[in-house]
């Protein structure tokens, strides 16, 4: 019974994806009456992932032994101890995760990521894996771009990066493909070169599309420019200073250590989100404000992926696929956030009696809510700051938002064992009659403005240890450190 149940699941999982990919039907397969259905399944398709990887992957098979969980049914799936890339990854050598017990021969490609939490990590993904990662990027895309003559412009690093190979290979049959890298010269010649009869969509990090925007003198008018992100976190404020020069923005939340585009946000979730923003009642009843963040809202499909919350609010990805050389289970990338049905967001809507004929057409997908990395966050006396309160804080600031390239946190313990913040801020250019004093002194109380918890901290820390803000010419000071081709490096280790 279990052999038939499970090629029928395979079975199901072609003919889906095949039907996606057809205009016609692709939105009859999102109906509201299927969604249960598609999330009942989705858990038992995890519950087979976890029997696979325990039969057939060695590492996996004796983490589980060591685990010491007896896990009898489905009704036992969060029982069963979750992977990281601490208690599982470094555990255990890249072979002994796959399935076979080795890297195949061929048809294997190998990725790694950028290692900005530490040491880069090396991944193997087999044909059948990518092909799925590929038909899923595609139909994303299409649903955005459907039919429409496009170049797509992918700016993420070069070489070996999991984002740039993953997103080249899976869109260079669907679109007009040009990877530049993060190279702002290269995208401004493409764009120049093909001029403004195409249509072009972008993807790059957040931070990297505002330099793009602030140091180009491109008449913007001309252009229908697109951006796709992902990897780190944007504010709305952030959103709408790019919207000044794109024409629409969209996210893609995924992770290196599993896959992209596990989920994307939608016109309906952008709504839901700029909702929670201009209304503190329903905030407090759809969102955790400990983090003191909004959120990032996707969308995700239940059947490819069940997605869990821990006790300390990180998700729990497991992949729903056993074509995957190298399957997780259940794993913690330390990303904090959580998951809500539209069934029970509807029910929070009519509570606040919150109209959304006005926003578009809803997919009717579970919501991934998505507040950052769990270790992105510095603790300075009492208060939590993340890279997401200076981005805030900086596109807040008109006269600063176009002079500044980057920012970082600079937490250490001086001589006299007090603990000091330093925000430091690198400039693109210098200019002779920049007022440090009364800039710094902005971006303090804008700071404060945005984030009580700092605002009750810079009230009671004595005067000779309160945070300063200092202003670094481009690329001096830690940023001479800073790599374009990977992510923002938002703390210094001192």
């Amino acid at each position: 019974m279990r052999i038939i149940i499970f090629w029928m699941l395979r079975f199901l999982r072609r003919l889906r994806v095949n039907l996606l990919t057809r205009n016609r039907i692709h939105y009859s397969l999102f109906l509201p009456f299927l969604m249960p259905f598609y999330e009942w399944l989705g858990k038992r398709k995890a519950y087979r992932v976890y029997h696979h990887a325990k039969k057939s992957v060695p590492a996996y098979k004796k983490f589980v032994e060591q685990s010491e969980t007896v896990v009898s049914s489905i009704k036992d799936f969060s029982k069963i101890k979750s992977t990281s890339k601490d208690t599982y990854i470094k555990k255990s050598s890249i072979e002994d995760r796959c399935i076979w017990w080795e890297i195949p021969a061929t048809w294997v490609i190998i990725d790694e990521s950028s290692g900005t939490s530490g040491t880069p990590t090396n991944r193997v993904r087999w044909y059948d894996e990518r092909h799925s990662i590929q038909r899923m990027l595609q139909i994303a895309f299409k649903k955005h771009f459907w039919e429409e003559k496009v170049i797509s412009i992918n700016a993420f690093a070069l070489w070996v990066w999991a984002t740039w190979i993953n997103v080249s290979i899976s869109l260079v049959d669907t679109t007009i493909l040009k990877s530049t890298g993060p190279d702002v010269e290269k995208i401004i010649n493409t764009l120049e070169f093909f001029g403004p009869t195409y249509k072009y969509v972008i993807m790059w990090y957040p931070p990297f599309l505002k330099s793009l925007i602030d140091t180009t003198d491109i008449d913007r008018s001309q252009y229908d420019i697109s951006v796709v992100f992902g990897g780190e976190w944007i504010s709305e404020e952030l959103r709408e200073y790019l919207l000044n020069f794109f024409t629409v923005i969209y996210g893609s939340y995924w992770a290196s250590d599993l896959e992209i585009n596990m989920a994307a946000e939608s016109d309906f979730s952008i709504k839901l989100r700029q909702e929670i923003i201009k209304n503190p009642e329903f905030a407090a009843d759809i969102i955790n404000q400990e983090y003191g963040v909004i959120p990032l809202i996707f969308q995700y499909h239940p059947l490819d992926y069940y997605i869990e919350t821990s006790l300390e609010w990180e998700l729990l990805v497991t992949i729903n696929r056993y074509s995957n050389l190298s399957p997780r289970v259940r794993y913690n990338i330390q990303d904090l956030g959580h998951v809500l049905t539209m069934r029970e967001l509807k029910v929070c809507l009519k509570k606040h009696n919150i109209d959304t004929r006005e926003w578009s057409e809803p997919v009717h997908l579970p919501f991934l809510f998505h507040y950052g990395r769990s270790t992105w966050t510095i603790a300075y006396y009492g208060c939590k700051l993340k890279p997401n309160d200076m981005q805030a804080v900086i596109v807040a600031l008109p006269e600063l938002t176009s002079l500044i390239n980057s920012f970082a946190y600079d937490v250490h313990v001086d001589e006299n064992h007090d603990k000091i913040l330093e925000i430091k801020i690198e400039l693109y250019d210098w200019i002779d009659a920049f007022d440090e004093k009364n800039y710094a002194h902005l971006i303090k109380e804008k700071l404060m403005e945005l984030n009580q918890d700092f605002k009750e901290a810079y009230s009671f820390v004595p005067d000779h240890i309160k945070p300063k803000i200092a202003f670094y010419q481009y690329k001096t000071d830690s940023f001479s450190l800073e790599n374009d081709n990977i992510k923002k490096r938002y703390f210094i280790d001192s």
